[in-house]
């Protein structure tokens, strides 16, 4: 048996969409193990079913894919996935929420904040209160820091705000992603150092990278 695993930060449509053009999902044998905080009434598998729904999907409901389903929602808390703790946290995306993962193997901590935002500094200086001791922290970084409004208007992050938070944190790692997909790589590079002048200039000697796919490094 082939086994699949995937996140889902929340639910909004481009978070969900590819789940119907997953080849592995249509075939037997495969195991695919599909975890997520719903957040409303709804559970995640009747979201995911909604979403195959005859209007919008041939498929007509997740019955129909050929590899085993494992779905479940992880509430806010504590959670074990093998050798790794992960705990999930509701955190403010725009008028909804997203999911942080701390992820913790041993004395080797990561927190992953793909898509936050926050509407004030208190929000900001108490979710990184709850990330302390963090090795590596992976923060949005969409947009720049005059660019507030469409920020909060789209429930993201300036490199700024990831930044204070990584400071606050007491992060050894900072990396910026979720880049905004309009620059180019010069753009993103000075992302990456204004957000380093930023923290140098307070006396942290933060490492801060720019994310880009395919990136590996050491957590500890």
């Amino acid at each position: 048996m082939t086994r699949s695993a995937e996140r889902i930060r929340h639910c909004h449509l481009d978070h969900l969409l590819g789940l119907p053009f997953f080849p592995p999902a249509y075939l037997k044998g495969n195991l695919l193990r599909i975890r997520g905080i719903s957040e409303g009434k709804a559970s995640l598998y009747d979201i995911l079913e909604g979403l195959l729904a005859p209007c919008y999907s041939p498929l007509y409901t997740l019955k129909n894919f050929k590899a085993e389903l494992d779905i479940a929602d992880w509430s806010s808390g504590m959670l074990f996935e093998g050798a790794l703790a992960v705990q999930a946290q509701l955190v403010p995306h725009g008028r909804a929420a997203s999911s942080l993962l701390r992820v913790s193997e041993r004395d080797q901590t990561l927190a992953y904040l793909p898509d936050v935002s926050y509407p004030d500094d208190q929000a900001l200086q108490e979710l990184a209160a709850n990330l302390r001791g963090v090795h590596t922290l992976i923060h949005n970084a969409m947009y720049l820091p005059e660019e507030a409004e469409k920020a909060r208007q789209f429930g993201q992050s300036s490199w700024k705000d990831a930044a204070r938070v990584a400071e606050l944190a007491g992060a050894r790692r900072l990396v910026l992603f979720h880049h905004d997909p309009d620059r180019v790589d010069d753009e993103v590079d000075a992302i990456r150092e204004s957000a380093e002048r930023e923290l140098r200039s307070r006396g942290c000697q933060i490492e801060v990278r720019a994310g880009s796919e395919g990136d590996e490094f050491a957590v500890g």
